[in-house]
């Protein structure tokens, strides 16, 4: 169970630090264009889909995490619990 949240709580840190790295290229990439009075190509549904897209893979591994940590956990009690009769 230790495991699972470790591992969960690794993922959603990448997942964050994606996003905000994603931001402030954003955010350098905005102002670059606004100095050279280039905008217009950028916009934030570019923008909102690759957060979405951080956010829906993060939350898939953390899911997956769970999921089969907890799979491994229930056979590991099951193996323990068929020893105990021996």
């Amino acid at each position: 169970m230790l495991g699972n949240l470790v591992g969960s709580v690794a993922i959603a840190g990448v997942m964050i630090v994606l996003i905000w790295q994603g931001y402030g290229d954003f955010v350098g990439e905005q102002q670059a264009c606004s100095d050279a009075g280039t905008c217009g190509l950028l916009s934030i549904d570019a923008i909102f889909t690759k957060f979405l897209g951080f956010v829906a893979m993060g939350w898939l591994d953390v899911l997956f995490v769970l999921i089969i940590g907890g799979m491994v956990e229930t056979q590991v009690k099951k193996r323990s619990k068929t020893r105990e009769w021996w």
